[in-house]
């Protein structure tokens, strides 16, 4: 019986280590975001260019098309901004629609990347 119980301790300890270990490497937590981003993003990377008067910005080496619909969300205010929010070299998420249109831009942490390992590949 002691034997047994030993192994059961064992086993719990190991996973607590390991699901703790799994919730310190999410996204989410890693990066230190709030509580109402996603979870995930559909893209991830530096905005290297905006372009209003044509809206599009260009995240990552990838242009996307963003409409009059599309909400930015900053890191610092809970408002929902727009695309003039937005400034070159801030690292974002982008969330695209079923259709592949984009719905969502979320400022993230300059270290999300790192930390996540979400980035987009060069």
């Amino acid at each position: 019986m002691n034997k047994l119980r030993r192994v059961r301790i064992a086993v719990m300890k190991s996973l607590t280590t390991l699901l703790l270990a799994l919730m310190l490497l999410s996204p989410a937590s890693a990066a230190s975001l709030p509580s109402h981003y996603p979870e995930t993003f559909t893209w991830v990377g530096e905005v290297q260019s905006i372009r209003l008067s044509e809206q599009k910005i260009v995240v990552e080496d990838r242009e996307l098309n963003v409409g009059t619909v599309i909400s930015v969300h900053r890191l610092r205010n809970s408002r929902t901004g727009s695309l003039a929010d937005l400034s070159m070299g801030m690292i974002v998420g982008c969330k695209f629609g079923q259709s592949g249109q984009l719905l969502s831009i979320w400022e993230l942490p300059d270290d999300y990347a790192e930390k996540s390992g979400t980035r987009a590949a060069r």
